[in-house]
Order: C-alpha cells, then structure tokens, then sequence
C-alpha cells in the first residue's frame, strides 16, 4: 500500500531530491544553455517562489522536482521537449516510490513550461515563473548569450527579439512580480540601449 508523501520526513525528501539530480544528470542536455545549471536554476528558483508564496514544504519540493526536471530533455527544434521531460519525471518518480498523485502534479508543474505559458495552478505558476525568472535578473545579459549561441542566432536578430520576448512575459505569482518586475523593465532598457 502507497504511504502518502507528506507523511513522510525530510530524509525521504534528501533522498528524492539526490536521486532526481542524478537521474537528470544523466541525460541533461549539454547545451551552453538548456543544460543541467539551468535545471537546477528553475528548480531553486521554483522552490524559493513557492515558499514565498506560502506555499508548504511538500509543494514547494514538488515545484523544485518539476523544475529540475523541466527540460531534462531539450533538442532544439523539437516541439514535444516539455512532454519528454515531464514523462521522464513522472516515471522516474514513481520507480523512486513517489506517489501517483505527486509525480503527476510534478509532470503538471512542467509542461506549461511550453511556450506560450500557460499555467492553472499556483505550484505551475511557480515553476512557470522559475523558467522566466532569469529575464529579470541582472545576470541576464550572460543568459540570453548562452541561449543565442546554442540557437546560432546573429547578435542584431537576437537583441530585437529579445526585447520582443521581454515586452510580452509577465510574471503570474505576487514574488515572482516582486523579485523580477523591476529587473525585467531594466532588461528591456540595456537591450533597447543596444538596438538603437
């Protein structure tokens, strides 16, 4: 019989946690950006969003394992990368004894990663907001490098579309708008900076 995971104690989740990292370890991309940094980036991210939204321990684990899972398989170009993903952490959860209903809030928590994001729960705005959160951040300019070198994208194209990008996200979650707002405008500012 399945025992429900909040009842379980923070060994357990020690336990998940280092077993997902090597699961998705293994097959990460080594992309100069969609790559294993990146997930654990969302992943941190995603917890720290959660716990900032009141979220509990147990949600907040679950938004960690779906950003750490996120883009665990990413191949430029592919449209179903999210789907991948969130399959191989669904099964990989559930052969770790994750229960059913966890592992698919976790496989929920990533496919609205897919662009455009669309999110219906508080724990998927959360990693929604993760996977954006670098477009507010100061050190979005070595980001959006990364990213452009991994697509081979001309540097003039990539600014303008950046900008683009930049101008149409919004943050869903109230710590997400409050951690990255500010930056995401002053983002827009250096690329505008850059075009003109």
């Amino acid at each position: 019989m399945e025992t429900h995971n909040q009842e379980k104690g923070c060994e357990w989740f020690k336990t998940i946690a280092n077993a997902a990292y090597r699961a998705v370890e293994e097959i990460a991309p080594k992309n100069p950006y969609h790559n294993l940094e990146h997930n654990l980036d969302v992943a941190n991210t995603a917890w720290m969003l959660a716990k900032r939204e009141s979220m509990s321990d147990h949600d907040a684990f679950l938004a960690w394992l779906s950003g750490v899972f996120h883009d665990a398989i990413y191949e430029q170009g592919k449209e179903d990368n999210e789907e991948r993903s969130a399959q191989f952490a669904k099964d990989t959860l559930l052969k770790l004894g994750v229960s059913e209903g966890d592992a698919l809030q976790v496989y929920c928590g990533i496919i609205p990663t897919k662009v455009p994001q669309c999110p219906k729960s508080r724990l998927e705005e959360c990693v929604c907001d993760a996977d954006i959160a670098n477009m507010g951040r100061p050190d979005f300019p070595v980001k959006s490098e990364k990213l452009r070198t991994e697509w081979g994208i001309d540097p003039e194209t990539w600014t303008r579309k950046s900008a683009e990008i930049l101008h149409c996200i919004r943050y869903r979650t109230e710590a997400g708008r409050t951690l990255f707002e500010e930056g995401r405008l002053a983002n827009i500012r250096y690329l505008e900076a850059a075009i003109k």
